[in-house]
Protein backbone atom coordinates (compact mmCIF):
# COMPACT_ATOMS: atom_id res chain seq x y z
CA UNK A 1 0.00 0.00 0.00
CA UNK A 2 1.24 3.44 -0.82
CA UNK A 3 1.20 6.03 1.96
CA UNK A 4 -2.11 7.84 1.45
CA UNK A 5 -2.78 11.54 2.10
CA UNK A 6 -5.39 10.54 4.73
CA UNK A 7 -2.94 8.14 6.39
CA UNK A 8 -2.90 8.21 10.16
CA UNK A 9 -0.63 6.77 12.80
CA UNK A 10 -1.53 3.19 13.65
CA UNK A 11 -0.09 0.77 16.18
CA UNK A 12 -0.32 -3.03 16.26
CA UNK A 13 -0.18 -4.09 19.90
CA UNK A 14 2.21 -6.99 20.48
CA UNK A 15 2.70 -9.69 23.06
CA UNK A 16 6.24 -9.39 24.52
CA UNK A 17 8.90 -10.46 22.02
CA UNK A 18 6.65 -10.59 18.94
CA UNK A 19 7.38 -7.08 17.63
CA UNK A 20 9.71 -8.21 14.80
CA UNK A 21 7.28 -10.93 13.68
CA UNK A 22 4.40 -8.43 13.56
CA UNK A 23 6.60 -5.98 11.63
CA UNK A 24 7.26 -8.71 9.05
CA UNK A 25 3.52 -9.48 8.81
CA UNK A 26 2.72 -5.78 8.29
CA UNK A 27 5.40 -5.47 5.61
CA UNK A 28 4.00 -8.56 3.86
CA UNK A 29 0.55 -6.91 3.97
CA UNK A 30 2.03 -3.89 2.16
CA UNK A 31 1.98 -1.44 5.06
CA UNK A 32 4.27 1.60 5.05
CA UNK A 33 6.42 3.26 7.70
CA UNK A 34 6.60 0.01 9.68
CA UNK A 35 8.63 0.54 12.86
CA UNK A 36 8.97 -2.10 15.62
CA UNK A 37 8.87 -0.60 19.12
CA UNK A 38 8.63 -2.03 22.61
CA UNK A 39 5.09 -3.38 22.97
CA UNK A 40 4.10 -3.28 19.31
CA UNK A 41 4.69 -1.93 15.84
CA UNK A 42 3.93 1.57 14.59
CA UNK A 43 2.81 2.00 10.97
CA UNK A 44 0.77 4.39 8.85
CA UNK A 45 -2.36 3.98 6.78
CA UNK A 46 -5.95 4.87 6.12
CA UNK A 47 -9.17 2.89 6.34
CA UNK A 48 -7.93 0.20 3.94
CA UNK A 49 -4.79 -0.35 6.01
CA UNK A 50 -6.86 -0.62 9.21
CA UNK A 51 -9.11 -3.26 7.64
CA UNK A 52 -6.17 -5.18 6.12
CA UNK A 53 -4.26 -5.18 9.40
CA UNK A 54 -7.27 -6.37 11.41
CA UNK A 55 -7.97 -9.14 8.90
CA UNK A 56 -4.39 -10.16 8.12
CA UNK A 57 -2.40 -9.95 11.35
CA UNK A 58 -2.02 -13.28 13.11
CA UNK A 59 0.20 -12.34 16.05
CA UNK A 60 -0.92 -8.86 17.15
CA UNK A 61 -3.59 -8.56 19.83
CA UNK A 62 -5.24 -5.40 18.46
CA UNK A 63 -4.76 -2.49 16.08
CA UNK A 64 -5.18 0.99 17.50
CA UNK A 65 -5.55 4.35 15.77
CA UNK A 66 -3.50 7.21 17.25
CA UNK A 67 -5.76 10.26 17.45
CA UNK A 68 -3.77 12.65 19.64
CA UNK A 69 -0.46 13.22 21.38
CA UNK A 70 0.45 16.13 23.64
CA UNK A 71 2.30 17.07 26.82
CA UNK A 72 0.23 17.28 30.03
CA UNK A 73 2.10 18.94 32.89
CA UNK A 74 -0.95 18.72 35.20
CA UNK A 75 -4.51 17.37 35.28
CA UNK A 76 -6.21 20.72 34.50
CA UNK A 77 -4.58 20.78 31.05
CA UNK A 78 -5.67 17.26 30.11
CA UNK A 79 -9.36 17.98 29.49
CA UNK A 80 -8.62 21.08 27.39
CA UNK A 81 -6.08 19.33 25.18
CA UNK A 82 -8.17 16.16 24.82
CA UNK A 83 -11.11 18.34 23.70
CA UNK A 84 -9.02 19.53 20.73
CA UNK A 85 -9.16 16.04 19.20
CA UNK A 86 -11.80 15.85 16.42
CA UNK A 87 -13.87 13.18 18.20
CA UNK A 88 -16.76 13.55 15.76
CA UNK A 89 -14.57 11.85 13.12
CA UNK A 90 -14.34 8.71 15.26
CA UNK A 91 -17.32 8.48 17.61
CA UNK A 92 -21.10 8.85 17.47
CA UNK A 93 -22.93 10.99 20.08
CA UNK A 94 -24.56 8.69 22.65
CA UNK A 95 -22.34 5.75 21.69
CA UNK A 96 -21.29 3.48 24.55
CA UNK A 97 -17.70 4.24 25.45
CA UNK A 98 -14.97 2.81 27.64
CA UNK A 99 -11.89 4.89 28.50
CA UNK A 100 -8.84 3.09 29.88
CA UNK A 101 -5.75 4.93 31.10
CA UNK A 102 -2.25 3.99 32.17
CA UNK A 103 0.14 6.44 33.79
CA UNK A 104 3.88 5.79 34.13
CA UNK A 105 6.64 8.07 35.42
CA UNK A 106 4.32 11.06 35.20
CA UNK A 107 3.02 13.80 37.44
CA UNK A 108 -0.43 12.48 36.50
CA UNK A 109 -0.61 9.19 38.35
CA UNK A 110 -4.32 8.67 39.08
CA UNK A 111 -5.63 6.71 36.08
CA UNK A 112 -9.26 7.11 37.21
CA UNK A 113 -8.98 10.91 37.16
CA UNK A 114 -7.33 10.76 33.72
CA UNK A 115 -10.15 8.54 32.39
CA UNK A 116 -12.77 10.93 33.79
CA UNK A 117 -11.16 14.03 32.22
CA UNK A 118 -10.84 12.40 28.79
CA UNK A 119 -14.43 11.10 28.96
CA UNK A 120 -15.62 14.63 29.84
CA UNK A 121 -13.58 16.12 26.97
CA UNK A 122 -15.21 13.68 24.55
CA UNK A 123 -18.60 14.73 25.88
CA UNK A 124 -17.71 18.40 25.40
CA UNK A 125 -16.89 17.78 21.72
CA UNK A 126 -19.81 15.44 20.95
CA UNK A 127 -22.31 17.63 22.79
CA UNK A 128 -23.55 14.73 24.91
CA UNK A 129 -21.99 12.70 27.67
CA UNK A 130 -20.84 9.30 26.37
CA UNK A 131 -22.79 6.38 27.84
CA UNK A 132 -21.33 3.47 29.74
CA UNK A 133 -21.24 0.06 28.04
CA UNK A 134 -24.58 -1.68 28.26
CA UNK A 135 -26.41 1.51 29.22
CA UNK A 136 -26.91 3.54 26.03
CA UNK A 137 -28.93 6.71 26.59
CA UNK A 138 -29.47 10.05 24.96
CA UNK A 139 -28.81 13.42 26.62
CA UNK A 140 -32.14 13.24 28.46
CA UNK A 141 -31.38 9.80 29.88
CA UNK A 142 -33.79 7.93 27.60
CA UNK A 143 -32.58 4.59 26.29
CA UNK A 144 -31.51 4.56 22.66
CA UNK A 145 -30.88 1.70 20.28
CA UNK A 146 -27.56 0.02 21.03
CA UNK A 147 -25.28 0.49 18.00
CA UNK A 148 -23.03 -2.41 18.95
CA UNK A 149 -19.97 -2.85 21.07
CA UNK A 150 -18.66 0.04 23.12
CA UNK A 151 -15.86 2.09 21.61
CA UNK A 152 -12.57 1.72 23.49
CA UNK A 153 -10.43 4.83 23.99
CA UNK A 154 -6.94 4.17 25.31
CA UNK A 155 -4.97 6.87 27.11
CA UNK A 156 -1.29 6.38 27.86
CA UNK A 157 0.66 8.94 29.84
CA UNK A 158 4.38 8.38 30.14
CA UNK A 159 6.73 11.09 31.39
CA UNK A 160 3.92 13.63 30.95
CA UNK A 161 3.47 12.75 27.25
CA UNK A 162 -0.16 11.78 26.66
CA UNK A 163 -1.04 9.54 23.71
CA UNK A 164 -4.73 8.93 22.99
CA UNK A 165 -5.82 6.10 20.73
CA UNK A 166 -9.00 4.35 19.64
CA UNK A 167 -9.21 0.59 19.33
CA UNK A 168 -10.12 -0.50 15.77
CA UNK A 169 -10.26 -4.23 16.45
CA UNK A 170 -13.02 -4.80 18.98
CA UNK A 171 -12.40 -8.23 20.49
CA UNK A 172 -8.77 -9.31 20.64
CA UNK A 173 -7.54 -10.47 17.24
CA UNK A 174 -6.58 -13.95 18.38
Amino acid sequence: MVDQPNARGLFAVSPPGFEDLIAAELTALGMVSVQPLVGGVAFRGGDEAIAAANLGLRTATRVILRVGEFVVPHIAVLRKRAARIPWTEFLIPGQALTVRATCRRSRLYHSGAVEERVRDAIGDVLGTKPTSPGLPADSEGKEIEDTGQAALVLVRIERDLCTISIDTSGPLLH
